[in-house]
């Protein structure tokens, strides 16, 4: 009875402990932060635009597009004392762990250090590292003005359509805190961001991808770029194929389109002669999903076809290879991979690495599995 006694006297105590919310502050003295902007002025000081959820009165049964939200405008030296600095304004404290994205315009992010500007949103234990990070060509504050089409607010808006290009169409990278913070971690500091571009009046559009080099942006990948990086570092996830149909005068303009549903790839590299040698091995399925010329009446067809589009995929992982060679921008953690495997060979190399990928020699080979044709004919659907 003695033993029963005193673990329930243990377990009260110990609740006394337990009980209660892990933040003193209550919500009304919380404003919850959607998105930020970050912009640099003239003087080189920092703008920062953070946008905020607005609070639904309580006779408000719902929230319109587009006034679910408010932005405030503040300067600094620095991020922290310009967020710093929007507390008295408001009269209340920013809440940062539901901040949707971080928008920083190319202005910025080619003249300032990117691992240094966002360094408090690292150490500061409010943010989530999945918080979302783009790059925008002009001024960051002004995507946080426009009216959001489907969302809420134009941050969530903004998340959301980058979230889907990256998932969907392979035309940009799925970009947040936690995966910048790894690349400019690596062995070469090399990093790949999403873009985002204005489109029409008071819209917007995901666009690509901005490139960093020593933590500064020196250039973009464009959609079809894009691709190409998300195949080599086996991370294209669904995509269209443009086909070609032929060289006749009929056809020369005509392109077909294959859907691709599943891929799959492996970059490997070994050194020949003391020559850096790049090959990747795909796996793709798909199905052809436009038919303009092509029909699969016979088996030497579907391998025709099957063959080019083959060609058309490698020739689009060479040519974003290639490119990126040229400016001497290794974003496939290769030099990582050498480092793990031979470290005393990458420290002699380390210095001069940047020549070594730029000459590498690169090859690769795709297969394509097509799975079906969308009908039983496998022909365009209005050919005679």
């Amino acid at each position: 009875m003695n033993i029963f006694l005193r673990m329930n006297t243990v377990l009260v105590i110990v609740s006394i402990f337990l009980t209660g919310c892990w933040s003193h502050y209550e919500l009304t003295d919380l404003v919850f932060v959607m998105g930020l902007a970050i912009d640099t002025k003239q003087d080189g000081t920092v703008q920062i635009t953070t946008q905020y959820y607005k609070p639904k009165g309580e006779k408000s049964s719902s929230q319109s597009i587009g006034n679910a939200s408010f932005n405030v405008i503040s300067t600094g030296d620095s991020v922290l004392p310009a967020i710093r600095n929007i507390t008295g304004e408001l009269g209340r404290r920013s809440q940062w762990s539901h901040m949707r994205v971080i928008l920083i315009s190319e202005e910025t992010a080619r003249r300032a250090n990117i691992g240094e500007l966002l360094d408090i949103f690292y150490r500061d234990p409010e943010p989530r590292l999945t918080a979302s990070i783009m790059i925008t060509k002009g001024n960051a504050q002004s995507y946080l003005e426009k009216i959001p089409t489907i969302e809420q607010t134009s941050s969530q808006q903004i998340m959301r359509s980058k979230e889907a290009l990256y998932k969907y169409a392979a035309r940009t990278v799925d970009s947040n805190l936690f995966n910048l913070g790894k690349q400019l971690r690596d062995k070469t500091g090399n990093a790949v961001i999403s873009y985002v571009i204005p489109s029409q009046e008071k819209g917007f559009k995901v666009s690509g991808s901005a490139l960093f080099k020593k933590e500064r942006m020196v250039d973009k990948l464009t959609g079809d770029e894009n691709d190409g990086y998300l195949m080599l570092t086996n991370r294209y996830n669904y995509g269209l194929i443009e086909v070609p149909c032929g060289n006749s005068s009929e056809n020369k303009q005509k392109t077909e389109t294959l859907e691709v549903t599943d891929f799959s790839s492996n970059l490997d590299y070994q050194f020949v002669n003391d020559k850096l040698v790049v090959s990747v091995k795909a796996m793709a399925k798909g199905s052809a999903r436009e038919l303009k010329c092509t029909n699969f009446k016979s088996v030497d067809a579907e391998t025709a076809f099957v063959k080019k589009t083959e060609e058309i995929i490698v020739d689009q992982m060479k040519q974003t290879f290639e490119n990126l060679q040229e400016k001497k921008l290794d974003i496939f953690l290769i030099a990582n991979r050498v480092y793990q495997n031979n470290e005393s060979l990458w420290n002699k190399i380390e210095s001069e690495w940047e020549d070594y990928f730029s000459h590498a020699s690169f090859d690769a080979r795709v297969t394509l599995n097509l799975e079906n044709t969308g009908t039983s004919a496998g022909k365009p659907v209005f050919s005679k």
